[in-house]
């Protein structure tokens, strides 16, 4: 980084500091990861053979694995008037520790060989590992090792990131970042690239978990991977009955094979189509207080788990992201899409409802309710499911009735209360990847792979019959341009 500060004086504009570095100290522990010789790394900048673009040429770096944090120590009084000449110790101690080193900002050393503070900002103490947390907590308890008179540090170095406030979304050939979900990242076509000119988009699921519009931590092993195949699993299935959805092709770059796709640009439909079998979730509350679901007069003596006289559509609001999603009545829907719109919308979903709950329950699963989410191309043909988020309950034989199985799930009970991020416990982890990968055996054989491939980048994007609702990803943009509204949230929570 070069770095000029002028100023403007009675002489014209005058040169006051001038510095050539790699950054500020808070930046340096970017040199601990990178792999890449230095000097090759300057080399390329300098002739602009840096960095591999959409047609191969160039010469990406290279990166170790694992994380790295820094954590910069201050002098006394910094920023304003820092102090200086304070003689450092525990240089030694901290260097000493596993994953940990030390980088001079502002130092020097007196006659009798000791360090001295020369500057406002004086070390950075940096600490490498596996994983974020890891390399944090390695930085700090260098930081614990040093000391001088007044010295001080912030204590929230990478907090944000480990809270999943804060995420760097991977370089992908041929892509670039768009935007960034909860759970996903949205991808646009590279100018040169095969899919330039293209309207459509790369939608890669991470193993991220959110809940009530916080990421928790750490995320769900595979958990990527498997929404994916389930997500593209059902499109098939639903596709033989003649209901298209948004995907055009999986084949996608290796780094997010398997969890990822490639998909068509659709405009939202603000609202969020539900439809309930069984009565549970928000719709236990209301029926509880009322005996009606989104003013759906019902029976009395249903219970968690009941199943319902026939399949109720229930819409939602489409918040934006950092708001929730509230019920609303059918006649709200029509006032919100208009009634030609709300007509498609329940007649579709309650039809989808029906095929994905009689095919589910030939494997043995009860499909409680499913929320459904639409699009419209930029044709005007209506994209239905774009994401389908089911609920099941665990079971064989006849409809289940009373207390619903399975395991426990976030509730918004008055005891459930949310405020920062919170950090998953690591048991939890562990014990629902395994149980979330048998899921996938209830499916028929080959079915965890996909067939979803398009036959050129070209593929028309009007193959299927005017008209006819197509399944989409959710379009919750999470921070991406307009332009790319449908898919940030993409197939399966």
């Amino acid at each position: 980084m070069l770095y000029c500060g002028l100023a403007v004086t009675s002489r014209g504009v005058r040169v006051v500091e001038f510095n050539v570095r790699f950054g500020d100290p808070e930046t340096q522990a970017v040199l601990e990861r990178l792999e890449t010789r230095l000097g090759q790394l300057l080399h390329d900048a300098a002739v602009g053979a840096l960095n591999a673009g959409p047609d191969g040429t160039g010469k990406p770096l290279a990166w170790k694995p694992g994380a790295a944090v820094d954590v910069v120590l201050a002098a006394a009084n910094y920023p304003e008037t820092p102090q200086k000449g304070d003689p450092i110790e525990g240089l030694d101690r901290a260097e000493a520790l596993e994953g940990v080193s030390v980088l001079h900002a502002g130092t020097a050393a007196d006659d009798a060989g000791r360090t001295l503070t020369i500057s406002g900002r004086v070390l950075a103490v940096v600490g490498n590992g596996a994983s974020l947390a890891e390399a944090r907590d390695r930085a700090y308890a260098g930081v614990e090792q040093i000391t001088w008179p007044g010295a001080q540090h912030r204590t929230d170095i990478a907090a944000k990131a480990l809270g999943g406030e804060i995420r760097v979304a991977s370089q992908l050939p041929g892509w670039v970042h768009a935007g960034s979900g909860k759970v996903r990242e949205l991808y646009t076509p590279a100018p040169g690239s095969e899919w330039d000119g293209q309207d459509v988009m790369l939608l890669v699921t991470t193993d991220r978990v959110s809940a009530f519009d916080h990421v928790l931590s750490p995320g769900i092993p595979d958990k990527g991977r498997i929404l994916t195949q389930m997500s593209l699993w059902w499109f098939r299935e639903l596709e033989k009955h003649g209901i298209a959805n948004h995907v055009v092709s999986t084949e996608v770059p290796a780094a997010v094979e398997g969890r990822a796709v490639i998909v068509r640009r659709l405009s939202m439909v603000s609202a969020e189509a539900i439809v309930r079998g069984f009565l549970t979730g928000s719709g236990l509350k209301e029926y509880q207080q009322s005996r009606t679901v989104t003013g759906i007069p019902l029976p009395a003596g249903l219970v968690d788990g009941s199943e319902l006289p026939e399949p109720l559509f229930t819409p939602s609001t489409k918040a934006e992201q950092g708001d929730h999603d509230e019920n609303i009545t059918y006649d709200r829907l029509v006032e919100v899409v208009g009634s030609e719109r709300a007509s498609a919308l329940k007649d579709q979903s309650l039809r989808i409802y029906e095929l994905a709950g009689a095919r589910a329950r030939e494997a043995g699963i009860i499909l409680a309710d499913t929320k459904v989410e639409f699009g419209i191309d930029e044709q005007g043909a209506w994209c239905s499911p774009m994401r389908s988020s089911p609920r099941i309950l665990p079971g064989s034989g006849p409809p289940m009735s009373g207390r619903r199985g399975g395991r426990s799930r976030v509730s918004t009970s008055s005891s459930c209360v949310i405020g920062s991020p919170v950090r998953i416990q690591a048991g939890t982890v562990v014990a629902s990847h395994p149980r979330r990968c048998r899921s996938t055996s209830l499916l028929p054989p080959g079915s965890g792979t996909s067939t979803h491939t398009a036959a050129s980048p070209a593929r028309s994007r009007s193959s299927r019959p005017p008209g006819t609702l197509d399944v989409s990803e959710r379009t919750r943009d999470g921070g991406a341009p307009p332009s790319c509204r449908a898919g940030c949230d993409g197939p399966g929570r």
